[in-house]
């Protein structure tokens, strides 16, 4: 009972917030560049400086170590942009002392926890592939084979704990289904080791986790979350699987077969995103809206669509 008072009252509080939150307008006197400064000045803001190496400080913490997602993407995000012409930070220094900060919050069980949940298997699942991936994509810039050992290590410790044929990566604590937002990551994960070492589980597992998204994806064109929960946070992970999914078809081992029904998927999965713009040109949570999701639903849905309208743009010109 007590159960359906809390799921009601929250549904109430989405309801009221969604009725009366202001609309977020950008400000148009505030150019692409400006913007950028803003974010490197408060990243560099936010840096701290330690024995073990630098971290990234959030209000999100634990026992004073940074929040482990926090920091695997702010060296996931310096790490992409390194050899982008116009990206203003590139600092091998910077980059190598995150990483190896990251390399001290990892588990004797080769996993990583969340900093401010209690244990369970979602947490590390969420934790450890995105260290995971910033470990490798670490890698690839200075060229340290421990960033690779590393991202191996938990990777097969992730195959070993957290991974099944049947769900793919376990993200949700105490259930055994799907979870399409969870699979389309580590199928990336496994996509970039896979450059650099070849594993036939690792191959296997990769090949699984697209299989799970490109099967699971609903009529309407959306992937849903879960088998349980598919009308929640539709746009919040539906862009997300997109972009990690089109990552997937620069493998080497996914055959001409493979690659054309992840693109026709994908070409699904982008339609449905642009209908779900509105005539103001704002993405809206068609199906499900919470607090301020909404702002990570449009970067997570713009990232998903910058590609593309760049690639149409150059092919009118």
């Amino acid at each position: 009972m007590y159960y359906y008072f809390r799921l009601a009252l929250k549904k109430i509080k989405i309801f009221l917030y969604n009725k009366f939150e202001k609309k977020v307008k950008s400000d148009p006197s505030v150019d692409l560049y400006s913007f950028i400064l803003f974010l490197i000045k408060e990243t560099f803001k936010n840096l701290i400086v330690t024995k073990k190496g630098i971290y990234y400080k959030t209000e999100i913490a634990n026992n004073n170590e940074p929040g482990i997602i926090s920091q695997a993407r702010l060296i996931s995000l310096l790490c992409d942009g390194y050899n982008k012409e116009h990206f203003p930070i590139k600092d091998n220094n910077l980059i190598e002392k995150l990483t190896n900060y990251l390399i001290t919050l990892k588990k004797k069980n080769d996993l990583y926890h969340l900093s401010n949940y209690k244990w369970d298997k979602q947490d590390e699942g969420i934790a450890s592939v995105w260290s995971a991936i910033a470990l490798i994509k670490a890698y690839e810039v200075l060229g340290k084979k421990i960033y690779l050992d590393e991202s191996l290590s938990v990777c097969t410790a992730m195959l070993k704990d957290l991974y099944s044929a049947r769900s793919g990566l376990v993200h949700t604590a105490g259930q055994d289904f799907w979870c399409i937002n969870a699979s389309s990551k580590f199928a990336y994960l496994c996509s970039l080791i896979l450059k650099y070492y070849y594993s036939e589980e690792i191959k296997e597992a990769m090949l699984n986790s697209i299989s799970i998204c490109t099967k699971n994806i609903a009529e309407d064109g959306h992937f849903p979350y879960t088998k349980a929960h598919p009308g929640v946070y539709i746009l919040l992970y539906h862009p997300s699987v997109i972009f990690y999914m089109e990552k997937c078809l620069e493998s080497e081992y996914l055959d001409d077969e493979f690659k054309l029904n992840l693109n026709k998927v994908n070409k699904t999965a982008f339609t449905y995103l642009l209908k779900c713009l509105d005539n103001s040109g704002r993405f809206n949570e068609p199906e499900f809206k919470e607090y301020n999701f909404y702002k990570i639903t449009a970067v997570t849905a713009l990232a998903a669509i910058a590609d593309k309208i760049e690639r149409d743009q150059e092919k009118k010109s």
